[in-house]
């Protein structure tokens, strides 16, 4: 894995240019489900001790996106993520530690208000003085978070990458609004 060396400081997450990817799936588990959620803020803090950094993220349940309009539509409901009585779904580290060649990010997730453990998987760092980009993979049991409507038939987990890029505070403001990258991916599915 490639990581970059950040100058330590107060950085802004971009929510134009940061998603978070997941895959998961249904059907028993004999399909396949991709989707995207977007990034609305979030800040990063780079310590003079690399283990001593901290982030926090913020996505919206409403941008619960697989390009199938019913089955998003189902998912935002209170079934599941119940977009309307709890829109916001966050994630504040509490550990930075290195793991052999890569950094692991453990911290909580809030779903539904409730929070659950979870490890993160930081894969790449690139950086220039005055921004980064970094990207993250890990697994989120949605049973552990209250999310347990349609068990076997819904996945049980997703895996996720986020991808985001954040600019330093000290460097002038970061970019605000947007909702996902110029050129999303097409999502389908896929039978296994």
């Amino acid at each position: 894995m490639t990581y970059a060396p950040l100058n330590p400081g107060t950085y802004h997450v971009d929510p134009s240019a940061s998603w978070v990817d997941f895959t998961t799936t249904h059907l028993f588990g004999l399909g396949k489900v991709t989707g995207r959620m977007t990034i609305d803020a979030g800040e990063i803090s780079v310590a003079e001790t690399p283990a001593s950094s901290t982030i926090s993220l913020v996505a919206s349940a409403s941008s619960f996106d697989t390009g199938n309009p019913a089955r998003d539509k189902a998912v935002k409901s209170k079934r599941f993520l119940d977009a309307i009585q709890h829109p916001v779904i966050s994630y504040s580290s509490s550990e930075l530690k290195q793991d052999g060649d890569h950094w692991l990010l453990t911290g909580e997730l809030n779903v539904l208000g409730q929070s659950a453990p979870l490890v993160v998987r930081i894969g790449e760092v690139a950086s220039d003085s005055a921004a980064f980009s970094a990207k993250a993979a890990g697994v989120v049991d949605r049973y552990a978070l209250g999310v347990t409507k349609a068990k076997g038939m819904a996945g049980r987990r997703l895996e996720f990458t986020v991808t985001i890029q954040a600019q330093s505070e000290a460097n002038g403001e970061a970019a605000v609004g947007g909702s996902s990258s110029a050129n999303p991916p097409k999502y389908k599915e896929s039978a296994r």
